[in-house]
């Protein structure tokens, strides 16, 4: 009834996610990422809850694997985001992590879900990826603290992969499964494999865990009510459209808010291409909506 307001969705989404980021990277100036994740994934999961009534739990074992194996990648693509915002600047992170997706799903969608785009399409996500890459500032070292061990780099690029699998999983489950039913199983999947991590890793980060919380319980509550908002929207929106073409239209919106409002905010610079950048990818996802 409303797939013709698709690309709306999308933007919406998009601005959701975008906010979220900014959020994000100023609360983990003070908190641990892993804790940060827990925290906001049982809030999520809680608001999950209320969806119990709603929602159509008729599925088959293969539909709940599969569920499973989504709520992975969002275990891992989570945790990893935030330590990417955390140690990194949100107007270098974004531009790639949110890049990168959009090249990764429109191959997967193209190969497991037969979704094909007119050569004018992948020119205009290749437009996308190029504005978004030169968005960078290349006066600013990707990774800002000298004492993160593990290769930045390759975090974000594993991050964005693993984020264009859970994508493209999640257009297929949502195809077979009540969108309601995803939204509940896999927030409760996820808080559970993040708890299980956090157990793992020891005493201290329970402690931590609980520290954090009760230290930025409105900060985090917060986050987690936007979360939970952007995921609602994303599903949805998944559902109206091809998702090749709605991931670009969602994550240059994001990536947009992130450059220019968030590197406004943390003083991150060069603001004059980043505005010409930015109206380039607005009008590149304004034609990729003519294609659906």
């Amino acid at each position: 009834m409303f797939d013709q307001f698709w690309p709306y969705f999308a933007v919406l989404s998009g601005a959701i996610s975008g906010t979220s980021a900014i959020l994000e990277k100023r609360l983990l100036r003070s908190q641990h990422a892993l804790a940060y994740t827990t925290s906001i994934s049982a809030i999520i999961a809680l608001f999950s809850l209320m969806l119990i009534p709603l929602a159509n739990f008729s599925m088959s074992l293969l539909d709940i694997l599969i569920i499973y194996f989504y709520s992975l990648t969002l275990t891992i693509s989570y945790w990893f985001t935030a330590r990417l915002f955390k140690h990194g600047n949100i107007s270098i992170v974004s531009p790639i992590y949110k890049t990168l997706p959009i090249l990764f799903v429109a191959l997967f969608a193209f190969f497991f879900l037969s979704e094909a785009l007119t050569p004018l399409g992948y020119g205009l996500i290749i437009i996308l990826v190029i504005c978004a890459y030169l968005m960078i500032n290349e006066t600013n070292k990707v990774k800002e603290s000298v004492n993160y061990k593990h290769n930045y780099k390759f975090l974000i690029i594993f991050d964005a992969l693993v984020v264009s699998i859970g994508i493209i999983l999640l257009k297929y489950l949502l195809q077979n499964v009540d969108l309601l039913a995803i939204i509940v199983i896999v927030n409760i999947f996820t808080l559970i494999n993040l708890l299980i991590i956090m157990l793992r890793r020891g005493k201290n980060y329970i402690i931590l865990l609980k520290q954090d919380f009760k230290t930025y319980s409105k900060s985090i509550s917060l986050i987690g009510v936007i979360t939970f908002l952007y995921r609602i929207v994303f599903y949805i929106t998944l559902n109206m459209n091809m998702v090749s073409l709605i991931v670009p239209i969602a994550n240059v919106t994001t990536i947009i808010i992130t450059v220019l409002i968030g590197g406004e905010i943390f003083r991150e610079g060069n603001k004059s291409k980043k505005l010409l950048l930015a109206l380039i990818m607005i009008i590149s996802a304004y034609f990729l909506t003519t294609l659906a």
